[in-house]
């Protein structure tokens, strides 16, 4: 008789246990479904993002893209090669067209899959590789470290102090290979910084190249291309307040005919 209470209670018992395993299992899958749809709609709002701030870090499948979505800034290895930069290319344009790189002269191996860009607690914007190592920095005097970097549709990156919005650190400073409007090359008098455009050394590398194209420090400037960095390779004659005059000028050829 009591073998029968007993198998009876089993009985009873096992459907209950195992309708509330499922329960429970239900409810894993369900937490673990909303935990992958929060991650993945965080990174999107992160990628429309067109500011980093100290509380956020830029990973390699993440990218920074300015507000009108012309310009956006992430890691990238140029024809594939095994090296990693931290680049700015135009957003809608096939291809990748990369216009602005940050460590051009010092990649990362693109095997490093947890390598970064963040603001560090100084206030610096900094690459760091896996190994926690600073590869490339802004490097500037910070008074606050309460700094921001923001990407704007101009291609600029820029880092500000959030408390009086100034600019302490700017891309356009930096030119690489591509003159961008709003972006300034020539020779400063006051700084006596010179700043030039500079070719890629190989289509897979973006280090400074053979040739680099900018003004000269005479009154009036002239435009010149020089290659080795110090031998004029073309020369486009003094600036008369409109036109290199050493550069022939087809609109003018143009509207005489």
């Amino acid at each position: 008789m009591f073998e029968h209470i007993l198998l009876g209670s089993l009985l009873f018992e096992f459907p209950e246990k195992l309708r509330l395993l499922k329960k429970m299992a239900w409810q894993i899958w369900v937490f673990f479904l909303f935990l992958m749809f929060r991650m993945m709609l965080l990174r999107q709002v992160f990628a429309e993002n067109d500011t980093l701030t100290q509380s956020q870090e830029l990973s390699l499948d993440q990218t920074l893209v300015s507000a009108g979505k012309l310009f956006e800034l992430g890691f990238f290895n140029p024809s594939n090669s095994s090296k990693l930069y931290l680049g700015i290319w135009f957003k809608n344009i096939p291809g990748k067209r990369i216009v602005w790189v940050a460590n051009k002269e010092n990649p990362i191996p693109a095997s490093d899959s947890a390598a970064i860009l963040k603001i560090g607690i100084e206030g610096n914007l900094r690459i760091v590789d896996g190994n926690q190592n600073t590869v490339w920095s802004t490097n500037v005097s910070v008074q606050s470290n309460n700094t921001i970097a923001v990407l704007t549709d101009k291609g600029e990156f820029i880092l500000k102090d959030t408390g009086s919005g100034t600019s302490l650190w700017d891309s356009f400073n930096y030119p690489c290979d591509t003159l961008l409007s709003g972006m300034v090359i020539g020779y400063s008098s006051r700084t006596r910084v010179k700043l030039v455009l500079s070719s890629w050394k190989a289509e897979d590398d973006p280090s400074p190249g053979n040739f680099i194209a900018g003004l000269s420090v005479e009154m009036p400037p002239q435009g010149f291309t020089w290659t080795n960095h110090s031998t004029p390779y073309c020369r486009g004659g003094p600036w008369d307040g409109g036109n290199f005059i050493g550069v022939p000028d087809d609109e003018k050829g143009y509207a005489s005919v």
